[in-house]
């Protein structure tokens, strides 16, 4: 998706409570595309970098009281339980394993330990491809990337251009030339990487819920592909494109009341025909 279609699309994604993760390459704006996403849905938006958190961070310091432990609540969660925002999760491929277990919980029952995510926000997260072009941490397992609906961030040469244009602080002379010579802005090489997305179960579930929420068509391949693959999407849009085309069953041509005449001369029962006939 580029970032019109991004964020044409999260709506629907934040409607399931599905969290999102946005996969892409470094400095395509993938945090400040949902920083401007939040700011434009007038959403509150927080920051964190999972590459820096210990488990304590995210749970919590233990306090003792009356024999028993509980876990005081970082500063950094939202507690408004009538906000709304968007809790980001920046490199999660990047964090230690210990933080990677408490993200299971956040991102699938929206809650750690005895905290509860508002109603009203979404868990969004980014990383960098797992590629021989990045020294990120090979930790995921299916349990952890079925928890996601997952995004590969392609924004187009327009997009970024269009972007620097609004930006007083940069020489426009250079953009200029970055608009003629748009192969030169990044190593289009490093975005060849492939997004493999396994299907389950529970992500059909949520598949499903969000197909039935109306997403526009130029988005739900990439977008429903994002919890099942793109490739089973298109074997389900073929199918509903088959089954569209084949001809209708007798029985649900005929309207209701020819259906009724029917079962009245199969039961014999033509006195009752007769004072049903139209007039």
């Amino acid at each position: 998706m580029n970032i019109k279609e991004l964020k044409q699309f999260l709506p629907y994604a934040m409607k399931t409570k599905v969290a999102v993760m946005v996969h892409g390459l470094h400095g395509i704006g993938k945090s400040q595309t949902i920083k401007q996403f939040a700011d434009e849905q007038g959403m509150q938006f927080i920051d964190r970098r999972l590459s820096q958190m210990e488990s304590g961070d995210l749970l919590g310091l233990p306090s003792l009281e009356g024999g028993l432990t509980s876990f005081f609540t970082p500063d950094w969660l939202p507690q408004d339980p009538n906000s709304k925002g968007i809790l980001f999760l920046d490199e999660i491929n990047r964090a230690r394993r210990d933080v990677l277990q408490g993200v299971f919980q956040l991102v699938l029952d929206r809650q750690l330990g005895s905290y509860k995510l508002p109603e009203g926000w979404s868990v969004i997260s980014a990383i960098n491809p797992n590629t021989d072009d990045y020294d990120v941490t090979n930790v995921f397992d299916e349990a952890l990337l079925d928890r996601f609906l997952h995004v590969k961030l392609n924004p187009t040469e327009d997009e970024y251009v269009s972007y620097l244009r609004t930006q007083s602080s940069v020489d426009q002379d250079m953009v200029s030339f970055l608009q003629a010579r748009p192969e030169l802005i990044e190593n289009t090489k490093l975005n060849n990487f492939s997004l493999e997305v396994k299907p389950s179960r529970r992500s059909w579930y949520k598949a499903a819920e969000l197909y039935k929420m109306g997403v526009p068509d130029n988005l739900v391949l990439e977008g429903i592909g994002g919890l099942v693959g793109a490739t089973n999407v298109s074997m389900f849009l073929a199918w509903l494109e088959e089954n569209e085309t084949k001809p209708f069953k007798a029985e649900e041509i005929l309207n209701e009341k020819t259906q009724q005449f029917l079962t009245l001369i199969h039961s014999n029962n033509f006195e009752e025909f007769t004072k049903n006939l139209p007039q």
